[in-house]
């Protein structure tokens, strides 16, 4: 297949609902463009047969999901491009509501012939710049891999074309992380695998633009906004532990609009924060 977009939903079967009330957004905006699932230890099993005719469905391995610290329900993007079937992947994270007013294929055209693509807010100095989230130290990272700069980033959306370049771009993503050489911190259940994922950048000297196409209030910007202006973004991400009740109720009727179009009785899952149903996003 030559151009697709993949989902991940592992763990708690929230992440295969929210998978569903994206997927049918993705479906009503661009039906041709097929989207890939994956799954592990029945993650899925909460889809009805119905519910799975909107996917290709694929097993995510153990090695994908285990390595140096145990269980690591990050690590699988790490190796994005073996799970990937589609010669050309838009990989998103799960806790997204495609906007009405954009259409996956145009995200496509406008990145065709790159190799890898992450979401970033441009690039920091190691030796001034400071990380929001927090995930590592800059200067750490100048001291261990010699990097000058790295790229502010975020993985709830990356695109790539499988070749040698991204190839290289994950298999020494997942190098960084095996070494263990950085002071990364905990994130939930795992590691975040932005900060592997920012140094294998650095590494292999890809070069991007700033890319900012999803809408995130938490991160992104300081105020929330109206309806209109965060549909001016292709997506908007909803994967924080906390919820404003603003952008619950944005995206709560944007899924109601695409199961309403698409003519799915069933009505959508409703917005939920993670800090209320997941463990270990109480604190984040």
């Amino acid at each position: 297949m030559n151009k697709g977009i993949l989902l991940v939903a592992l763990g708690h079967p929230y992440y295969a609902h929210m998978a569903f009330n994206l997927a049918v957004g993705l479906k009503y905006q661009n039906p041709d463009i097929p989207i890939c699932l994956a799954g592990k230890n029945g993650s899925l099993d909460q889809l009805t047969d119905e519910q799975r005719k909107l996917f290709k469905i694929k097993e995510i391995k153990d090695s994908e999901v285990k390595g140096k610290y145990g269980y690591d329900p990050y690590k699988f993007k790490l190796h994005l491009n073996k799970i990937s079937p589609f010669e050309k992947t838009l990989f998103l994270d799960v806790d997204m509501i495609w906007s009405p007013t954009k259409y996956p294929i145009d995200l496509f055209n406008e990145l065709d012939g790159k190799k890898v693509v992450t979401i970033n807010r441009g690039e920091l100095k190691c030796t001034e710049g400071k990380l929001k989230s927090g995930w590592v130290d800059l200067n750490e990272v100048k001291d261990i891999y010699g990097l000058e700069t790295v790229y502010d980033i975020s993985s709830e959306l990356i695109y790539f074309e499988k070749g040698e370049e991204s190839d290289k771009f994950f298999e020494v993503a997942q190098k960084v992380y095996n070494d263990n050489k950085m002071n990364v911190m905990n994130f939930g259940d795992g590691k975040p695998d932005e900060a592997y994922l920012m140094v294998s950048l650095g590494i292999n000297k890809i070069k991007l633009n700033k890319f900012m196409p999803t809408y995130w209030q938490p991160y992104y910007f300081t105020k929330l906004h109206n309806r209109e202006f965060m549909q001016s973004h292709y997506a908007i991400s909803v994967g924080g532990a906390f919820i404003q009740t603003h952008v619950k109720k944005i995206y709560d009727s944007i899924a109601d609009h695409y199961f309403n179009r698409m003519g799915i009785g069933k009505a959508p899952y409703q917005l939920i924060p993670k800090s209320r149903i997941l463990k270990e996003r109480k604190k984040i």
